[in-house]
């Protein structure tokens, strides 16, 4: 859990406790890097699972969304 509470922490630049799409976009293109799945994503693609993780609908994701993930 502390790997992952300093991943999103890394990527929370504003240092609000949340993840925006830009922030998520970010992390996503990083560990596509370790993550073949993950490569070459599209923005859409982003976007969509973005927004389906973001369960509350408020255009951001919290840790807890993020460890849903």
């Amino acid at each position: 859990m502390e790997i992952l509470r300093s991943v999103f922490n890394k990527y929370d630049t504003r240092g609000d406790g949340y993840l925006n799409l830009q922030q998520f976009i970010l992390l996503m293109t990083r560990l596509s890097k370790h993550i073949p799945e993950l490569q070459g994503i599209e923005f859409r693609e982003a976007q969509s699972a973005f927004a389906l993780f973001d369960k509350d609908s408020d255009k951001r994701l919290s840790f807890d969304e993020f460890i849903n993930w």
